[in-house]
């Protein structure tokens, strides 16, 4: 008897899993390196100073992530209605608005540095200096600070994801080299904010390289009446993006605000080292989370609840382990942890150490968070994302702040990380048990899966790559049909058409010669027809359309395929996010 193993998709997802996290470990090492850098070649006030213009910087990515996030998932709507032409145009206005932010963006760092360091600052004189510093170059050089990851993900969108994880990864290479470099001339925190300029600048030669490609689809199009039809839509694409990361600018400044009042310097010091640790743990979240979300965008767009609970099981065990080991470390190595970031006095290190064993527990709530706000997006769920992410990135952290820094000063600051995790993750079940039961019973469980119709009996199964299998299988697909009223006619052609899938894609597609390869299959019995899905995973390859060079078309004509073909209303085929997904419907 055969049964669904999730092999198929946990190999898809392994192998995505690298990849990603390599992108993921550049930014985040990046910003624990500027930490590190800026701790110990200009001091711990520097390092504070670093973190006052975190809000800066969230400004910056709130823009790149509502343009080039927004603008590329636009884009790709309008790729697969084939209109070029919006396609070019949404490509287009996103860059002038990435451009001309960027370059208001730079008057305000030319001549308002210092009202800008005064508000970050928050009366804070002794942190000012250092501040205006950091921030001035960051706001003279913001254009390619924009542009560059924003026009990464259009050319991730133009099918050069690999060059886009080089943009990304040079980028942040050069950021952490550049650190050093500017730090040791300048002598000073401005030299960080050099470092992140001439970054993005030398990153631009990945650009260059895209847009010299033949094979690049984006152009440049200015048509007046394009740009009105495609304004409103890119707003809309951008606007989750955009609120996620411009609530973490709103929750820094809030949060910086409330340290600067109970803890001053110290406390900016210790916060500045918990947020570094957040950036080091956004590597395993982001990384597994984002690794999750084209997989289970393609399931659910195939409707495989199945296939999603194996991605969401794996995804979740490998970021609780890699969380939970992490957040042990943090404790244990506490004190070595704020030395590495510059922390030199007693002072400062019995308050760091202190600060970051009591955040650190905090991290376990944001992973679970953001993963089901990944989740969510991914199975087009964007109200309970939003909500969700509201309620992590501002809501709940804010409010248990104030309340708790009242009754317990600093340490109160500390603990409301934990118990923000806690409050929004309370929030989420409830949420997914009002939309379990408001469905009546079509919905269940936290995934927010569609509960199988009994009416529709399915047979869900993953075989070797195998003939044995193959017949075997075909014979049991024969059973299941007749058991479950359809007729025996319709339930034999069935069977045959899933043979002759399988038997042609093991004998010339993509898992021949491959003994550990395996293929799901997926019969559903509806009222009216039968519905036959085949999963595999390799280089595009149609089983539905290939003819062996060495069969006789007159002869082919005749059985095989051609007779498939011949018994079913619907064919389709897809390549999608490294799998090849072939779907039959033979009428009853």
């Amino acid at each position: 008897m055969f049964s669904r193993n999730g092999n198929l998709l946990i190999k898809k997802f392994n192998s995505f899993f690298l990849p990603t996290i390599l992108m993921s470990l550049s930014s985040s090492l990046s910003v624990v390196a500027d930490g590190i850098i800026v701790g110990n070649m200009v001091g711990a006030d520097a390092l504070a100073a670093v973190n006052l213009g975190m809000p800066l910087i969230q400004i910056f990515a709130a823009i790149f992530v509502f343009f080039g996030l927004g603008g590329s998932v636009l884009s790709a709507w309008y790729m697969g209605q084939h209109n070029q032409n919006l396609t070019n145009s949404v490509y287009t206005f996103t860059c002038i608005c990435m451009v001309s932010i960027g370059l208001i963006l730079t008057y305000v760092g030319c001549f308002e540095a210092d009202s800008v360091a005064k508000a970050l600052c928050m009366g804070n004189e002794t942190l000012l200096s250092d501040t205006r510093k950091y921030i001035q170059p960051l706001l003279i050089g913001a254009t390619p600070i924009i542009f560059i990851p924003g026009i990464a993900y259009f050319i991730r969108t133009d099918a050069h994801a690999r060059l886009a994880s080089v943009l990304m990864i040079s980028c942040n290479l050069f950021n952490i080299i550049y650190d050093v470099v500017f730090i040791k001339l300048t002598g000073s925190v401005y030299g960080a904010g050099l470092a992140t300029i001439a970054a993005n600048v030398s990153s631009f030669i990945f650009v260059i390289i895209y847009y010299s490609s033949k094979l690049r689809t984006f152009k440049f199009r200015f048509n007046i009446d394009e740009i009105k039809e495609i304004f409103i839509p890119t707003f809309k694409a951008g606007t989750p993006g955009g609120i996620t990361v411009g609530l973490i600018f709103l929750k820094l400044v809030c949060l910086n605000s409330l340290v600067l009042e109970y803890a001053g310097r110290e406390g900016m010091v210790a916060f500045s080292v918990c947020l570094s640790c957040l950036s080091l743990a956004s590597m395993f979240i982001s990384g597994a989370a984002q690794t999750m979300m084209p997989i289970t965008g393609v399931l659910a767009g195939s409707g495989d609840s199945q296939g999603i609970r194996f991605v969401f099981k794996r995804t979740l065990a490998v970021l609780g382990i890699s969380i939970i080991v992490l957040i042990v470390f943090l404790i244990l190595f506490a004190p070595e942890i704020c030395a590495l970031f510059g922390l030199q006095t007693e002072q400062d290190l019995i308050f760091g150490s202190h600060a970051l064993r009591i955040y650190a527990p905090s991290l376990l709530g944001d992973a679970f968070v953001l993963l089901i706000v990944y989740y969510a997006q991914s199975i087009r769920k964007n109200k309970i994302a939003i909500i969700a992410s509201t309620l992590q990135n501002f809501v709940a952290i804010v409010a248990w702040a104030y309340i708790l820094a009242k009754i317990f000063d600093v340490e109160g600051i500390w603990y409301s990380f934990a118990l923000a995790g806690l409050t929004s993750t309370l929030a989420i079940i409830s949420m997914t048990r009002k939309i379990e039961q408001s469905s009546l019973g079509k919905v269940s469980g936290l995934l927010m899966l569609p509960i199988s119709d009994p009416n529709e009996p399915t047979y869900d199964v993953t075989i070797n790559n195998s003939i044995t299998e193959t017949v075997n299988l075909s014979k049991e697909i024969f059973i299941f049909l007749v058991s479950n009223g359809a007729d025996a006619l319709v339930a034999n052609r069935a069977s045959l058409a899933v043979e002759e899938m399988v038997v042609n894609t093991i004998k010339h597609g993509t898992t021949k010669g491959n003994k550990n390869s395996t293929i799901d299959v997926c019969v559903k019995l509806t009222q009216n027809k039968i519905i036959i899905s085949q999963r595999d995973d390799g280089r595009p390859f149609s089983p539905l359309e290939y003819v062996a060079p060495d069969v006789d078309p007159i002869e082919y004509r005749i059985k095989g395929l051609t007779i498939v073909k011949s018994i079913s209303e619907r064919i389709e085929y897809s390549y999608v996010t490294g799998f090849n997904t072939s779907t039959i419907e033979i009428p009853r």
